[in-house]
């Protein structure tokens, strides 16, 4: 994973200590979940070509400290429009419901996991949804000096592939390594390839992360860590995933929205329905 990712703690022969076996959470990813942390996904799904029909956005975010528990927002946007012009009303409504879910507590940590932005793409990213993100915690007068957010664009249509060459014969690299230097990466942004799931036929893709904005001060080796963490926490697969779980969610609450659309609901609708099920204190994860 590009670094040590733990390590044992010194301990006298003989003698049996009662401190913690592994370092400091400091030195790890753990800290990160110290305080109450929110990790968000964000995908849009766009109508098929020639269709009249709406692009459908969907933000998912965690809403406890297992990282295992989402709500999920859904909206239309323009089609085809794959920067987003607004997601105020969605981060305003899931940090409401995160904090109706946590006592009244905000997050303190926001690490959000946009699929489908091109390269091209990111100064958009960092114009236009950023400041609609930080608007709703201006909504919410939560000022900036009281949280760090991290926006770490997430890519798999890419023609990079990674194998191992054995006595000659070419195989899918394990599971869970990380590049993270080199000639494949940007030298301008923290980005590394990371192959997470075992590929069941043909070649295994691996999937490109890209840190584009951090006020948290997440290090390289961090970044690669709890991304691989989160690739194990998809429910419907007994094993990791291809990419980061919170993506993943947001691209099945996308596709629902796209179905409830095409059944007749109304975007008006689609938002409020939504929305009563975040409030909802035994709402399921309906859109997985």
């Amino acid at each position: 994973m590009g670094g040590v990712n733990q390590v044992l703690a010194e301990r006298s022969p003989g003698k049996i200590s009662g401190d913690a076996v592994f370092q400091v959470p400091r030195n790890s990813s753990s800290w990160l979940l110290d305080e109450p942390c929110m990790i968000m996904g964000i995908d849009v799904t766009h109508p098929e070509k020639g269709s009249s029909a709406p692009s459908v956005v969907a933000v998912v975010a965690t809403m406890d400290g297992t990282l295992g528990r989402y709500c999920a927002h859904m909206s239309v946007s323009p089609a085809g429009v794959e920067v987003l012009q607004s997601l105020t009303r969605a981060t305003k409504a899931l940090l409401q419901s995160f904090a109706q879910k946590n006592g009244g507590d905000m997050p303190k940590r926001i690490i959000i996991y946009r699929d489908g932005v091109a390269d091209n793409q990111f100064k958009e990213v960092l114009e236009k949804e950023y400041p609609a993100i930080m608007l709703a915690f201006d909504e919410l007068g939560y000022p900036e000096g009281q949280y760090g957010l991290a926006i770490i664009v997430c890519q798999k249509r890419h023609n990079t592939r990674l194998f191992y060459n054995m006595n000659g014969e070419y195989t899918n690299v394990c599971v869970g390594l990380c590049v993270g230097g080199g000639s494949i990466v940007s030298k301008q942004f923290n980005e590394f390839y990371l192959n997470s799931h075992l590929a069941v036929l043909g070649t295994s893709k691996p999937c490109k992360y890209t840190l584009i904005y951090d006020s948290i001060g997440l290090r390289l080796a961090e970044m690669e860590l709890l991304t691989f963490w989160m690739t194990h926490l998809y429910c419907r697969c007994t094993r990791s995933v291809s990419y980061a779980t919170p993506a993943y969610y947001a691209h099945w609450a996308a596709k629902r929205g796209s179905c409830l659309l095409k059944a007749g609901c109304r975007p008006d609708e689609l938002q409020t329905l939504c929305e009563q099920w975040m409030n909802d204190a035994n709402g399921g994860m309906y859109f997985i």
